[in-house]
């Protein structure tokens, strides 16, 4: 009796000490987030005060650009302020400065990449709203079979298929809990179940259920793990990795691969199509303007774009998959038999399979929709055939033009056959409501108009940096780099990038980086798709941190996993991304890409025109740069 005493006192002294860490934790998150927030307000004021000597003592069009140009920067790597907003200052400060009016700044807000993100949007809400995605996901589960090895194959194919089409936090969203019910059977069928396991499998659930909840829309790429969401996953992770494992390591290992499968298979597929991520567009616009400055094309097409990054996608994934194995399961666990496991595996897919019901019309219209609307891109310019493109004017008709139709379309079309159905009284017929396959309402609730604002803030700077000679600038100040090999150069721009987007948002990353870069491909006389191509496919990759990608920081919420084993395995893979790109843009890419033709216009220094003022100044005149 005195045994049972103790020891119950000696539990009560235990929730007593728990409960007091507890609160003492939730003290010091609140205090974080008090100085966070604080800091943060000087930034937002420190910055333009600390950077306004730039233009007071320089005095040129240059100057007035970097100045907002510092601002921008500094406020995105830190995101001192949402994205978008920050993405708002060249509306004001551009026209205040001097550098651009205010009606060509707004010009950049919505350009001809803004309505093809637009439109392939609207598809991917489309698809979401049917729940065409989770029965493609789980159909190709059913055909791929339970072992380990198949099974994570399984997932990352959907996964990286969809992340080409729809969000990649969409798709990671709509996968987890898929792979967090396929772990659930496969740790009990091998361990005894427990209050205390169903207390932390229901714990785990609902956390990883509520990140779902958060990001099941279209979520913009450059939303990052907040403040809450991160002092909440490092607490139930630690929680966790405090108790004993009851499911071995066997599972925990099991685990850890199957959740960074699913984060490396949304990074791969966001970087296999144009509409895979924002940051994709970015370079779609910068490339067109360069070269549409000269009256040239730049090749930067659907169907270039797949036959050059697809491979690489599959190649990397490829490589990701036996990597996981390897590490986490081991080719010899992998290839066991289980039959009553592989069973209760398979019934929970079929069960989830079974709740979608009979596929419907809705579904079927979506799914011909998304065939449309991607032979439409495919077969619009497919290099030397030629396609459908060429019916129309030269230059008339561009991606997006397919893409609005088709979205047009979705809100039209309707959702279900007007036949007739019975009614409550015997002899009475009545009609199936008219219900579209895409209403403006769910779609708006959905659409990332962020990233629209985004993009255009981007773009806007980028052509504040060319009309007011800054680029021009930043261009010749890299001649430093000419007697290195344009490979070498190549590494170290896609070096830069894969870092950097570990800790900030690739979106705006590149939008940073793609107009230096255009300068520096003509600073060096190479192709300049040679040098931007592979900097924005780095841009995904990121794989070592969580706050590197929301479908990074989705899988780390869900608690299996810890910063370490991202590291870890990140390091790796951004590794062999990188090796895998360099072979590939000197090998197919450079045939794929025609990157042996470079441009009459690339190779030639911008000579800046000088004037003597009458007061014997020498001034800029930052609209006369000429090319010799």
């Amino acid at each position: 009796m005195a045994n049972f005493s103790t020891v119950r006192e000696s539990k009560r002294s235990d929730m007593k000490r728990q409960n007091i860490r507890h609160e003492d934790s939730t003290n010091q998150i609140a205090m974080c987030k008090q100085i966070h927030g604080w800091w943060r307000l000087g930034l937002i004021l420190g910055t333009p005060i600390l950077a306004l000597p730039l233009p007071l003592v320089l005095q040129s069009p240059e100057s007035r650009c970097g100045y907002v140009m510092i601002i921008m920067v500094v406020l995105w790597l830190t995101e001192a302020l949402p994205l978008a907003v920050t993405a708002l200052f060249p509306m004001c400060l551009f026209p205040a400065l001097g550098v651009m009016k205010s009606s060509e700044v707004v010009q950049n807000y919505i350009k001809d990449v803004s309505m093809l993100f637009m439109g392939g949007m609207a598809v991917a809400v489309a698809i979401e709203r049917w729940n065409l995605h989770k029965r493609f996901a789980l159909g190709i589960l059913l055909l791929v079979g339970t072992k380990p090895r198949w099974l994570m194959l399984g997932f990352m194919i959907p996964t990286w298929f969809l992340s080409m089409w729809i969000s990649n936090t969409a798709t990671a969203a709509m996968m987890l809990p898929i792979v967090q019910a396929v772990l659930n059977q496969l740790r009990d069928h091998k361990t005894e179940a427990s209050p205390l396991t169903d207390t932390e499998t229901e714990s785990i659930t609902m956390a990883s259920g509520s990140a779902v909840e958060d990001d099941t829309s279209v979520s913009p790429p450059e939303c990052r793990a907040g403040d809450e969401e991160s002092s909440f996953t490092l607490t139930e992770e630690d929680a966790i990795s405090e108790r004993p494992s009851v499911s071995g390591k066997t599972d925990s290992r099991l685990s850890k691969a199957f959740l960074l499968a699913i984060c490396y298979a949304a990074n791969f597929g966001g970087t296999s199509a144009i509409t895979g991520t924002a940051a994709n567009f970015v370079l779609k616009y910068e490339a067109d303007k360069l070269f549409g400055e000269h009256g040239e094309q730049s090749g930067v097409t659907f169907t270039s774009w797949m036959a050059f990054a697809m491979p690489i996608a599959l190649i990397n994934m490829t490589i990701g998959w036996l990597w996981l194995q390897l590490l986490h399961i081991g080719f010899r666990d992998c290839c066991s038999k289980n039959d009553e496991q592989s069973a209760a595996v398979r019934n929970v897919i079929r069960e989830e399979y079974r709740q979608l019901g009979k596929i419907q019309f809705a579904e079927l219209s979506v799914c011909a929709h998304f065939v449309a609307i991607a032979l439409l891109w495919l077969t619009r310019d497919p290099g030397q055939a030629g396609g459908w493109g060429v019916i129309f004017l030269d230059g008339y008709v561009s991606d997006a033009t397919p893409a609005i139709l088709v979205t047009l379309s979705l809100f039209v079309w309707p959702a279900s056959l007007p036949h007739k159905i019975p009614g409550e009284l015997p002899n009475q017929k009545r009609i199936k409501r008219y219900v579209a396959l895409l209403d403006w309402g769910t779609f708006n609730a959905k659409m990332p108009w962020n990233i629209v604002i985004l993009l255009g803030g981007g773009f806007a700077l980028a052509d504040g940096t060319v009309k007011s000679g800054l680029s021009a600038s930043i261009g010749q100040s890299l001649e430093l780099l000419n007697p290195l090999p344009d490979w070498l150069v190549v590494l170290l721009v896609c070096l830069l990038v894969s870092f950097a987007t570990e800790v900030t948002s690739n979106v705006a990353t590149v939008t940073m980086l793609m107009p230096i870069l255009a300068e520096l491909s003509v600073t060096m006389g190479t192709h300049p798709l040679y040098v931007m191509f592979p900097a924005i496919l780095a841009a995904s990759f990121a794989f070592m941190l969580p706050v590197a990608t929301p479908a990074n920081a989705l899988v780390f919420s869900y608690g299996h996993l810890r910063i370490w084993d991202m590291v870890k395995n990140g390091l790796f893979m951004n590794t062999v991304c990188l090796v895998t790109l360099m072979v590939c843009i000197n090998t197919w890419g450079w045939v794929q890409l025609n990157l042996d033709n470079v441009p009459s216009w690339v190779g030639k220094r911008p000579v800046v025109n000088m004037t003597v003022a009458p007061s014997t100044v020498q001034t800029f005149n930052a609209t006369d740069v000429l090319y010799l």
